[in-house]
């Protein structure tokens, strides 16, 4: 018999308390673990973005890319360089091998890219260095709308931004979507020049009109309070009376010189929900925070500030668009309300020969889907409640069989070009076995949108096929021997079997 054995018979009392103790910080450590819906990922990649006002992909290439590509491809840890240049666009992925401190990796191709942007040409930008954080994705996406007249944006603006941030587990917050409103002072010159007034001077009147003074101090008991006076202009109409003194000594108003109005900003970004327009509130959390006690916090504040959710009926999808490739899988995740558990959603798809969703992993009242692709098309999945199927929420699934990055001009060549009218893809079917490298083929149909020169009526452009690890499967050549605005082309290619991606890049 063991010495072990023989100490926890002797001491019986002893071993119990012993077995005891790690049953109870056993069961602590399991309710201390933080719930996620996918597992933390380090990425080894930094990639690096330069704009080029003005490049062709051709010479983009040359005078950006290859320089950018050159100057960190030998620094100490990269792995591998995968490069992608468009119109304007230079775009440099480094990948690390694993295990190489990637702040230190940062700071190593900051420096050397710093010094490489002294040989890129005048209109370029500044490069832009890019860690990849999978795990820096909103792990929350409110799509907030209204039914009246109340204005969205200004109250995400100002109040339930101000205070999701207030929570301690909530990294960072985006707003996208609305229309910002703003007050827009549009000067009449001949009417200036009639009255003797300055723009500077209209500056300063205007300027004067919000202010803050302090005014002394009121004695209340023991305590002594600081007092101010403040005046600011509370609507249009105030704003269009300001007065303006004018060189003559008379006093004019501000309308009487400038028309004062609303107006709106250009859009930055556009938000819809259901073909609705919305304002979208993506929330990130602070990285030692679990998902689950997260979105909890944020659902018991959006009850306080009075915020409700206009997706489902308290079921709130982390996306409403997914794209997904042959071969290829996509997630997105589902919140519940409270009360509601998770393990009880289910989701149905509109046509299950395009994609097939199932539910993944779950907890509490969140949930994750997995997207698989079947064919080819565009569709909807609807993800509901079996116990209350009013609790339903949708996202479209566009399913292709190739990543396609079409820009909208194609063959630019001074003021002629082409668009792009559509594409399909059809199963490859041909019987010898010497040309069996091939799955679909691509039918491409193209219009001339603009021609403005007849110098240059010959039109082409190259297009890529790639595979998963960026490299080059085929090139083919899109061309019009003499182009008539307004015509559609057609063209015609085998896709590789191995392809994932088909982009248009370089120019003739």
């Amino acid at each position: 018999m063991s010495s072990l054995t023989k100490l926890a018979l002797k001491r019986p009392v002893s071993a119990l308390l012993i077995v005891l103790a790690l049953f109870v910080f056993g069961i602590g450590s399991v309710f201390g673990f933080k719930m996620e819906l996918t597992p933390d990922m380090e990425m080894p990649m930094l990639f690096v973005s330069t704009i080029y006002q003005g490049g062709d992909p051709a010479t983009t290439e040359e005078l950006v890319t290859k320089i950018i590509e050159e100057a960190g491809k030998t620094l100490s840890g990269v792995d591998s360089v995968t490069t992608q240049t468009t119109e304007n666009i230079s775009f440099v992925i480094f990948s690390y091998e694993y295990g190489t401190d990637i702040d230190e990796a940062y700071a190593d191709l900051r420096s050397a890219v710093d010094t490489a942007s002294l040989r890129l040409p005048d209109d370029a930008m500044d490069p832009v260095i890019v860690e990849m954080d999978i795990n820096a994705q909103d792990m929350m996406t409110l799509s907030i709308t209204s039914t009246g007249d109340t204005d969205v944006l200004a109250f995400v603006e100002n109040e339930l931004k101000p205070e999701l941030e207030r929570l301690s587990d909530v990294a960072q917050i985006d707003v996208s979507g609305g229309e910002q409103d703003y007050i827009r002072i549009q000067l009449h010159r001949d009417k200036m020049q009639q009255y003797g007034v300055s723009m500077a001077n209209i500056k300063t009147y205007i300027t004067t009109t919000d202010f803050t003074i302090p005014i002394g101090n009121v004695e209340q008991g023991a305590q002594n309070i600081s007092a101010s006076a403040s005046s600011k202009p509370a609507n249009l109409m105030d704003l269009q009376n300001v007065p303006i003194i004018t060189n003559r000594g008379t006093t004019i108003a501000l309308s009487d010189i400038a028309t004062v109005s609303m107006s709106s900003k250009a859009n930055s970004s556009i938000s819809r929900f259901n073909g609705q327009e919305s304002i979208s509130v993506g929330i990130k959390k602070v990285q030692s925070e679990g998902t689950v006690d997260v979105s909890n916090h944020v659902k018991s504040l959006l009850k306080r500030v009075g915020a409700k959710e206009s997706i489902g009926n308290g079921l709130i999808l982390s996306t409403d668009t997914i794209t997904i490739t042959e071969n290829g899988t996509a997630t997105f995740t589902a919140l519940m309300a409270d009360g509601f558990d998770a393990s009880r959603l289910a989701c149905v798809v509109a046509d299950p020969a395009i994609a097939n969703v199932s539910l993944g992993t779950y907890a509490l009242n969140a949930a994750a889907f997995q997207v698989t692709y079947q064919s080819a098309g565009a569709t909807v999945a609807a993800v509901y409640n079996i116990d209350n199927p009013e609790v339903v929420a949708y996202v479209a699934i566009n399913a292709t069989p190739l990543i396609m990055d079409i820009p909208s001009k194609l063959g630019t060549n001074r003021d002629n070009y082409c668009s792009l009218v559509s594409y399909e893809f059809v199963p490859y079917d041909f019987p010898y076995a010497d040309f069996q490298d091939y799955k679909y083929t691509l039918n491409l149909k193209y219009q001339c949108s603009s021609y403005k020169d007849d110098a240059y009526n010959r039109w082409g452009c190259y297009g890529y096929f790639y595979d998963a690890a960026g490299n080059v499967l085929s090139k083919v050549h899109l061309y019009a021997s003499s182009l008539s605005k307004g015509r559609i082309y057609h063209s015609e290619f085998n896709v590789p079997i191995n392809a994932v991606r088909f982009s248009i890049e370089s120019f003739q």
